[in-house]
């Protein structure tokens, strides 16, 4: 797991926000928060500091239709982006993104059989409107 535990087995997630017999699998450091990957969602925290956390984003695993990892080249290199549902929740090292994305993807497996039953794939690309 990456970094010591900033609060406790919640990994700085509040507890009233913890679902029933949901578990955090990792978590990652992340730029002004925290990245966490949970049993049944992937979420991202504000603020460093636990007292002042607020969750800014989160989608359920069997939600996830797209995860990717792509160049950034909006931030200083080598930096890379994790992108799930075309929204950038990590930036960084290609190697720690590559770790998010394979995380992201075996707890999403895991879900969708535990939910559905089977592996749902992701959804494919959009395609552009043929005018």
């Amino acid at each position: 797991m990456a970094g010591a535990p900033p609060n406790g087995p919640s990994f700085g997630l509040p507890v009233d926000e913890l679902r029933s017999n949901e578990t955090v699998l990792r978590h990652w450091p992340a730029p002004k928060g925290r990245l966490l990957l949970t049993n049944q969602r992937c979420l991202i925290l504000s603020h460093p500091h636990p007292l002042h956390r607020n969750l800014e984003w989160e989608v359920d695993l069997e939600s996830v239709t797209s995860l990717e990892v792509v160049a950034a080249p909006s931030v200083a290199d080598p930096a890379f982006a994790v992108m799930v549902n075309e929204v950038a929740i990590y930036t960084g090292e290609p190697n720690v993104c590559a770790e998010i994305q394979s995380s992201i993807d075996n707890a999403r497996t895991d879900r969708s059989i535990a939910v559905y039953g089977r592996l749902v794939p992701y959804s494919p690309p959009p395609t552009p409107d043929a005018d």
